[in-house]
């Protein structure tokens, strides 16, 4: 389809464009924070790039230099992770990326992303005291939150609708980032895994509805999806209810640890925002799901033998995700605990 391909197109150039201005800005903020180190005896040679060394002498780093290179980092990083408003990008190129790489940006690069964001607000913190950095990760974090309430509300794209949810997963890590504390970093952290863990099921099974019906509106699906794809459609359906944190899902524990930590704080206006958009997404994504699903069904559609080659793959993340849902392995549980020590630690 050829006006398909331009749609296509269109939308890779805007990812192009948007995405090396915003890692243009990233290697700005990192150059800046090799001048802050320049004064200081062992960072005049590639070693002042070394972040073991740097963290050891960042109460000695220029602040001024580094505030601005902090600004730059978060909104370069940023722009990669889908930080809104540097987030313009990522509806588009999710509704019309394939598939697997959909799954890889949500999934991959928003985490790396927002490692390397981690890394300076560590750098910040401990030359700058918590209050600069956190600052703008809790502020940044909640308006990533609340701008991405009302498309999730309004959505008539399914695909779109995971970029939507990213953008709201991203803010929930940034706030449990922003309000620190013993909670926060490691609910943060947490919540990366299992966003990880999850977000890929959804867009495996937005490929696949996408595949069989031509399209990604949900008007022109219609609904009765479970009655022409049953093995998608409860997937679907239950990757929907564990990326809105249903419990006994892992995201709901990590969204519940983020809250704690608000409330740990005494941010209770923090809190109360966090979970009127947590609420408000969970009943908006959840009705646009259930009525594709579960809905009437379209006249004239017809059931297709669902392949197994695609299903297998989509079954393993769902065991998966069901799995860490009641049971995280000791090992990986205290690696995300010692990197929120890491974190806090650095306050």
């Amino acid at each position: 389809d050829p006006q398909w391909k331009n749609h296509a197109q269109d939308r890779a150039w805007k990812y192009i464009i948007i995405g090396s201005i915003g890692i243009s800005m990233a290697l700005f903020g990192t150059l800046l924070t090799y001048y802050a180190a320049s004064h200081i005896v062992g960072t005049e040679s590639i070693e002042g790039l070394n972040w073991t060394r740097l963290i050891s002498a960042a109460p000695s780093l220029n602040p001024k230099a580094l505030r601005l290179a902090f600004i730059f980092i978060l909104m370069g990083y940023g722009t990669k992770a889908g930080i809104a408003p540097m987030h313009t990008w990522k509806p588009d190129s999710y509704s019309e990326a394939p598939v697997p790489s959909a799954a890889i940006l949500a999934a991959a690069v928003l985490n790396c992303a927002l490692y390397g964001i981690l890394r300076f607000h560590m750098l910040a913190s401990k030359c700058l005291g918590p209050e600069f950095s956190s600052g703008l990760l809790l502020w940044f974090g909640l308006g990533s939150m609340l701008i991405a309430t009302p498309f999730i509300l309004v959505q008539t794209n399914f695909r779109r609708l995971l970029a939507y949810s990213s953008i709201d997963h991203t803010g929930i890590m940034l706030v449990g980032f922003g309000v620190g504390g013993s909670l926060g970093p490691f609910g943060a952290l947490l919540h990366m895994f299992y966003h990880a863990v999850t977000k890929p099921l959804l867009f495996f099974c937005a490929g696949n509805v996408q595949q069989h019906f031509g399209t990604a509106v949900f008007r022109k699906v219609g609904g009765g999806v479970i009655h022409l794809m049953p093995v998608t459609a409860v997937l679907f359906l239950a990757g929907t209810l564990a990326v809105t944190g249903t419990p006994p899902a892992g995201l709901f524990q990590s969204e519940l640890t983020v809250l704690s930590a608000s409330v740990q704080g005494r941010s209770l206006w923090v809190a109360s925002l966090f979970v009127g958009c947590v609420v408000t997404i969970f009943a908006g994504f959840l009705h646009h799901i259930v009525h594709l699903v579960l809905g009437a069904r379209r006249p004239g559609t017809s059931r297709k033998a669902e392949s197994w080659w695609r299903l297998l793959p989509m079954l393993l993340i769902a065991a998966l995700t069901l799995l860490f849902g009641f049971w995280l392995p000791s090992p990986l549980l205290h690696l995300i605990q010692q990197a929120g020590q890491i974190v806090e630690g650095a306050r």
